[in-house]
């Protein structure tokens, strides 16, 4: 399975640290899991996004990319104001 871990954390703190052993535990199981986070983040993403506000659509349009790109099975947002920019990717991406 093909999943896309999604935080735009500026720091390391509880979520982030269940993103990381998330990620570690799904790798595990054979699952590829491939994070977008900030590129200056704790969680060295393999997608860098700039994630500006809640209503960053250079952001969303960049992650619709990647979903469309990689054809991801699950996205998971793990912070609130992610879940607009993540919400925005894949329902445009459903075209």
């Amino acid at each position: 399975m093909r999943i896309l871990q999604v935080n735009s954390a500026r720091s390391l703190g509880g979520g982030e640290t269940h993103v990381i052993q998330l990620v570690r535990a799904l790798r595990n199981l054979r699952h590829d899991v491939v994070v977008a986070g900030r590129r200056d983040g704790p969680l060295n993403p393999d997608i860098a996004l700039p994630f500006l506000n809640s209503a960053d659509f250079f952001s969303a349009h960049r992650l619709r990319a990647a979903i469309k790109r990689e054809q991801f099975d699950i996205l998971h947002a793990h912070v609130a104001r992610d879940y607009t920019i993540a919400a925005a990717a894949a329902w445009v991406s459903l075209d």
